[in-house]
């Protein structure tokens, strides 16, 4: 993924991958803080990882968790948009519609949302919380597939 980052950001320094997992280890240091309940220790946990390795779609969305406790929707939205461009995987790309789906409810904008909802089960078509938040959330705002 290294080369993936450098091909896109095209840096002027040297950039080479650590021969220690550090954007693991603050994953997993970040998660275990998030599971505790410690937002704002698992945030700097997990930009730290973000920057020991800036394409990975599971940190950034770990670290958006942590967005999404402080309500910033606007960082939220920024941050989704900007992954877009390293996720290759079906999955990645589901879950950055799904997080989308989810901005647009908390701004009310229920028709992008179930657009983002349906966008995301067109590349992952079995997943449960896509389904539930276009069936279940949606339709309560009068949004009807």
């Amino acid at each position: 993924m290294t080369l993936l980052w450098m091909i896109i950001n095209q840096p002027e320094k040297d950039v080479r991958a650590s021969q220690y997992p550090y954007a693991r280890v603050c994953l997993e240091q970040g998660s275990v803080y998030f599971e505790a309940g410690m937002y704002e220790e698992a945030e700097k946990a997990l930009e730290k990882a973000g920057r020991g390795n800036p394409v990975n779609i599971k940190i950034a969305s770990e670290y958006m968790e942590t967005i999404k406790m402080r309500k910033d929707w606007e960082t939220f939205k920024k941050i989704t948009i900007e992954m877009f461009q390293y996720a290759y995987t079906r999955e990645n790309v589901a879950r950055l519609f799904r997080n989308l789906g989810f901005y647009f409810v908390e701004i009310k904008d229920y028709v992008a949302a179930k657009l983002c909802y349906t966008l995301s089960l067109n590349y992952e078509p079995d997943n449960k919380n896509a389904m539930s938040e276009l069936y279940y959330k949606l339709n309560d705002k009068g949004i009807q597939m």
